[in-house]
């Protein structure tokens, strides 16, 4: 796999988990809301959390339906559906986001659908600071596409000419001379200015991260998620797989804090020591501490009967494959 392809792939792989956890959390949060007194005869009336679960649900998919809202405030001169008076290609555009965003609410309304991701994530607290987590990162995505131009302006491409050992071979390439910044006669993806954007953006990404989960306050929040969620869907995950569902004896066995901390970060600082022999000084690095690495050592390079030596890059101390 080429560089750049790997480039690709991290922040290819970053958006697609924004857009699918985003799509979730959309779903479980409700919008926030005055308390207000309870009388005692509400006090001791019966909750059915899984009827106020759907109900929530019902309220996140209305909620979803005002993103359109923003799509229309693109441009002014919009009409009851998404029209723009200026600019015939966001007219289309702007249309196909609204359908889009049709199609994400009539998935949410599905009753099992929202039945099933009401359960996913059942602690409010937990699905507003994930939400958090994905505004942060989405942030840093948003950066570097506003700076980064996708297109430039091109030259028309021209017929070129070679012959070789008596053989003509005829090919296009695109001309030569001077081009404006705008106002194209021709437009050409701006692959060389999108591969630096794409850099920066995989950089900024895993240094943003990094900067999040090195604080035990974030690290303390991040295994409350954790091992919520865990809890959460372990009864229906053991079922899927026809495995016996015990949820006590889960919560018993579920990992200490340290040892989920330590085995991430071990991981994460390793992927840092990766990503710096492609993408250079612009990666934030760590060193792992003696507790960390045991976490890694299956990754260092090993010899078994029948097998080659694997080749290694001795980075900075660490052994990376």
């Amino acid at each position: 796999m080429t560089n750049k392809n790997k480039q690709m792939k991290i922040v290819g792989a970053a958006v697609i988990l924004l857009l699918l956890i985003s799509s979730i959390i959309a779903a479980v949060r409700s919008s926030s809301s005055q308390a207000k007194p309870v009388d005692e005869d509400e006090k001791v009336k019966p909750v059915d959390e899984d009827e106020k679960a759907k109900n929530e649900l019902v309220k996140a998919a209305k909620d979803l339906e005002t993103i359109k809202d923003r799509i229309k405030n693109v441009e002014e001169g919009y009409r009851e559906k998404y029209r723009s008076e200026t600019n015939n290609g966001i007219t289309i555009v702007g249309t196909l986001m609204e359908q889009m965003i049709d199609v994400m609410v009539a998935v949410l309304k599905q009753p099992l659908v929202a039945e099933a991701i009401s359960k996913r994530v059942v602690n409010k607290q937990d699905a507003d600071e994930i939400a958090e987590y994905i505004e942060i990162l989405g942030k840093e995505v948003v950066k570097e596409v506003e700076q980064t131009q996708l297109l430039r302006c091109g030259r028309p491409l021209v017929q070129k000419t070679r012959e070789k050992n008596g053989t003509i071979t005829h090919w296009m390439e695109e001309g030569e001379g001077d081009v404006p910044e705008d106002n194209c006669e021709v437009y050409r993806y701006n692959d060389g200015k999108v591969e630096e954007g794409t850099k920066r953006a995989a950089a900024n990404l895993y240094n943003k991260v990094l900067s999040v989960v090195e604080k035990t306050e974030e690290q303390d929040k991040m295994y409350r998620i954790l091992k919520n969620v865990s809890l959460a869907n372990e009864k229906q995950i053991s079922l899927s797989y026809g495995r016996d569902a015990n949820s006590l004896a889960y919560a018993d066995s579920f990992p200490e804090q340290k040892e989920v901390v330590d085995n991430a970060m071990a991981h994460y600082k390793y992927l840092g020591h990766d990503l710096k022999k492609e993408l250079g000084e612009s990666i934030n690095i760590r060193e792992l501490t003696e507790d960390e690495e045991k976490w890694v050592k299956y990754k260092n390079a090993y010899t078994s009967p029948g097998m080659v030596n694997v080749e290694e890059d001795v980075v900075e101390g660490y052994r990376i494959m």
